[in-house]
């Protein structure tokens, strides 16, 4: 899937996308505790996983940096359902995050971005990426935050529910953000 649409300039493409970004809570303790190696085989199960559920919501992860994964949907409610399902993974403790403890933090904003390829393959950019990586850390572990840009798209079947809305500054982009905490009824 490609993220953008490709522009005809040959320069940066600009597109409306919804940012998701997965961090494992603790990811230090967990290397003190396993060593290095056995995290580097933790994090291959817990990339594989995250790679199915992304690409079962039709979207796609774009990077992979140690403990962190930063994943991208054209469609807002597929990320709002991406993110749910890939949380509810850990507190079920399904496969890898059952046998660790793995817990996460996970932000989810809308927004524009723009993507250029580069000799590593594709990029994203912009205030939206930075938003969603801010409101990431604002997450209690466990537990899925969601800008006002995504809020729209969760599904009203009674399952997610948004806990308040909360407004924080944001330091890379200077703007008031309004996050909630979403909530899910299993």
């Amino acid at each position: 899937m490609a993220v953008v649409d490709q522009a005809t300039s040959g320069g940066p493409s600009r597109a409306r996308r919804t940012i998701v970004f997965v961090d494992i809570v603790d990811y230090s303790g967990l290397t003190r505790r396993l060593g290095d190696l056995d995290t580097v085989r933790v994090l291959s199960a817990f990339y594989e996983h995250a790679d199915s559920v992304v690409r079962r919501f039709d979207g796609s992860i774009l990077k992979q940096m140690g403990d962190l994964i930063l994943a991208v949907f054209a469609d807002t409610a597929n990320a709002i359902l991406f993110a749910t399902e890939f949380q509810l993974s850990a507190t079920r403790g399904d496969g890898i995050f059952g046998l660790h403890g793995l817990k996460m933090r996970i932000g989810v904003n809308t927004g524009d971005v723009y993507t250029e390829t580069r000799s590593y393959g594709e990029d994203i950019f912009g205030v939206a990426v930075n938003i969603a990586a801010n409101i990431t850390a604002l997450a209690e572990p466990g537990q899925i935050v969601v800008s006002h840009s995504a809020a729209h798209a969760i599904p009203r079947d009674g399952k997610l529910t948004l806990k308040g809305i909360e407004r924080h500054h944001d330091r890379g982009s200077g703007e008031g953000v309004e996050i909630s905490r979403l909530e899910v009824t299993v």
